[in-house]
């Protein structure tokens, strides 16, 4: 039912009942309109009352969805939030003290290198890299230059990337760690077992000047004898043991154990 409509059927009915209280009291017309007054009163309310709720979407007497009344349109969806931002690392990366002679090793031995420093300093033992790779050159003579390595040998592991030596930080030379070296035994030692553990071999056992020496070639000799310095050669590029000393690496045989746990140390 419309509002129009509500609105005639109460005119009809309030003309209807006036007549009605006329005629059956006759003279009291006086008192009859004054009901009039009343009932009319009482239907501009009732109209009123309707217009209102037609204003605010819907008749009130009758479905909503029938009487077509406005009706406030739906609120968009809020946007979704944004995730949270990650949260900063637990500790900034670990700087290497003397990482630049690293340059040049064989990957798998520099990251046997790196793995050794961090584990190391995690124990509370603070290494520096104090030297890499080295050219190989010979002396007057044909012997090699420059130390590292097992004795009688022509080459040193230096020499294609193989080997690198550490110090303890703090220590200012290789003679003032050999110095201390009695103090600082318990560290080395945990060194040693640290890096054995990653399969690289101590030069320790070749003397205590040796102690910085670390080495890694599986498959090889711990000396480079001039048999091994020549297959060495012969594997190099351009049989170049300088500028072409990587393609010496191609002579290592990759083997499983103590020697190159690669799988156990990419972990």
């Amino acid at each position: 039912m419309t509002s129009s409509a509500a609105i005639d059927a109460l005119d009809v009915t309030s003309a209807t009942s006036a007549t009605s209280a006329t005629s059956a009291t006759g003279a009291t017309g006086v008192t009859g309109a004054r009901r009039g007054e009343r009932r009319w009163a009482r239907a501009g309310a009732l109209v009123g009352a309707l217009a209102l709720a037609g204003a605010l979407g819907g008749c009130g007497g009758c479905p909503r969805e029938a009487c077509g009344a406005a009706r406030p349109a739906a609120l968009p969806a809020a946007p979704p939030l944004p995730p949270p931002p990650l949260p900063p690392p637990s500790r900034p990366p670990l700087e290497v003290r003397g990482g630049e002679h690293l340059a040049g090793l064989h990957p798998a031995l520099e990251r046997r290198a790196r793995l050794l420093y961090e584990r190391a300093e995690e124990e509370g033992v603070q290494l520096r890299f104090i030297s890499g790779y080295r050219p190989y050159q010979l002396k007057a003579g044909g012997r090699r230059a420059g130390r590292g390595g097992a004795a009688g040998a022509v080459a040193s592991w230096h020499n294609f990337g193989l080997a690198f030596d550490v110090n303890l930080q703090g220590r200012a030379g290789l003679g003032d760690a050999l110095k201390h070296l009695r103090e600082d035994e318990a560290r080395w030692a945990r060194v040693g077992a640290l890096a054995a553990d990653l399969g690289l071999t101590w030069g320790k056992q070749w003397g205590q000047e040796e102690i910085f020496h670390f080495e890694w070639h599986p498959g090889q000799p711990d000396a480079i004898r001039a048999p091994t310095l020549n297959a060495l050669k012969a594997s190099a590029e351009g049989g170049d043991l300088r500028a072409g000393y990587r393609g010496a690496w191609r002579a290592l045989q990759s083997r499983e154990g103590a020697g190159d746990r690669a799988e156990e140390v990419s972990r």
